[in-house]
């Protein structure tokens, strides 16, 4: 449960990265070849592909918590990243059905 908690919490990140590289090219500003900006294309798709899978994640995630608290065995998540992974779920959800 510790390991896809930390890999949900990655994945969450890499949603937030995906959201504002994808309101940065939105933009244009990242459109325009002279600003500087290298291109990553491997990185930008690597972020897209974690971070929109991790509402499935979450989702996963929350679910066998549920059910470990159901059965009564220990926790052996930190609460933080319970916590976090919790905010992620209404912004993600927001995000994917609006």
């Amino acid at each position: 449960m510790r390991f896809l908690s930390k890999i949900t919490f990655i994945c969450n990140c890499c949603f937030v990265i995906a959201v504002c590289w994808l309101r940065l090219e939105a933009t244009g500003i990242a459109n325009d070849p002279y600003n500087g900006i290298m291109e990553l294309n491997p990185v930008q798709s690597t972020a897209a592909l974690l971070g929109y899978g991790a509402i499935l994640l979450n989702i996963a995630f929350f679910i066998g918590l549920i059910y470990r608290h159901i059965v009564r065995k220990p926790k052996q998540v930190p609460v933080w990243l319970i916590l976090v992974n919790l905010v992620f779920i209404p912004i993600q959800l927001f995000y994917f059905l609006f």
